[in-house]
């Protein structure tokens, strides 16, 4: 951290870790200057250069492991596209059969084969289906009604799109590690910029400048395999993920849950360590901490606390203490 160093860039080592740690690594680091740029007003530009180089490396950019949780969030948009054209479809029956009546020609040609057909569509047979009821109610607008089309229209739509983007993943993450490599040579310079700014900066007492690039990250793990280890556990959660993280615990522990980072934490109890995260849950908000007991987490049944965060763009690190009560 001395600026006497110059011709030598400490950040190399860089290099063998893994994307997930360099990104955490990287994370804190523009954190730690952000909360000494109102006394350090030099280290605004620094933030913004940092920040470019963050943003072309993990938000263009992912592993594949990265994208297992948005996989799962994926999945899950196309299943609600999948219940909701359910819905739809019961609603076009109920019209067709109170305007039409059951006998009639147009309700035997779009259920000919009863609400059952709809409820049994998989996703190898969903496009036809639904496209199929879409096209019909769309042929017979006049006798169904203009909301009977928009509605299937919405569905089809829905559907669509939530299914053009699931499949769209695996061939978003392909030949993407020489962009990786060429941000991370950048980003390598920028972070020696920082450190010889920062030392010349504060040059009498370099090891203070540690605290803005604290390596100790990159050597815990990233996720707690229910050790009983009482030191903290930095979890990271990648952008384009819902849920990438777990942490196990058991009966008689407390575990404490601290979050320094721009996006609120959401965090859920559950039974496995591959829930997904639900719409609605608890959440904690930039610095501030929570305490919870195993037995109010629903210990034993639930022996998972699954955490994650809603933002696309951001990295979410909590700091984990699980410890005995």
């Amino acid at each position: 951290m001395s600026a006497n160093r110059f011709f030598f860039n400490p950040f190399e080592f860089l290099r063998k870790f893994g994307r997930n740690k360099v990104q955490i690594f990287i994370f804190l680091h523009i954190q730690a200057m952000k909360t000494e740029v109102l006394t350090k007003l030099f280290m605004q530009q620094l933030i913004d250069d940092t920040q470019v180089l963050y943003d072309l490396m993990f938000s263009k950019t992912s592993e594949k492991s990265s994208k297992t949780g948005q996989r799962k969030a994926e999945t899950i948009e196309v299943n609600v596209a999948l219940d909701n054209f359910k819905k739809g479809a019961r609603k076009v029956y109920k019209r067709a059969a109170d305007k039409l009546g059951e006998d009639s020609k147009i309700f035997i040609e779009l259920f000919s084969g009863g609400l059952t057909y709809f409820d049994r569509i998989k996703m190898e047979n969903a496009y036809l289906i639904i496209s199929t009821l879409k096209d019909g109610v769309e042929k017979y607008v006049t006798e169904l009604g203009i909301d009977m089309q928009t509605l299937m229209d919405g569905c089809y739509a829905d559907f669509d799109n939530a299914r053009i983007l699931q499949s769209g993943l695996a061939s978003s993450i392909r030949g993407n590690k020489p962009l990786y490599d060429k941000f991370l040579d950048q980003m390598i310079l920028q972070l020696d910029v920082n450190r010889l700014t920062i030392a010349l900066d504060n040059n009498s007492n370099p090891a203070e400048n540690y605290f803005y690039f604290d390596e100790s990250v990159l050597y815990v793990p990233s996720h707690h395999k229910g050790k009983d280890e009482k030191v903290p556990l930095v979890v990271g959660v990648d952008p384009d993920s819902q849920m990438d993280s777990g942490a196990s615990f058991g009966l008689g522990q407390k575990v404490s849950i601290y979050n320094p980072s721009d996006d609120d934490a959401y965090y859920f109890a559950a039974r496995t360590a591959d829930e997904v995260m639900p719409v609605s849950c608890l959440f904690i908000k930039k610095g501030e901490t929570v305490i919870l007991t195993a037995e109010q987490l629903g210990c034993p049944e639930n022996k998972y606390l699954i955490i994650g965060n809603r933002s696309i763009k951001n990295l979410l690190v909590v700091k984990i203490l699980i410890e005995q009560v």
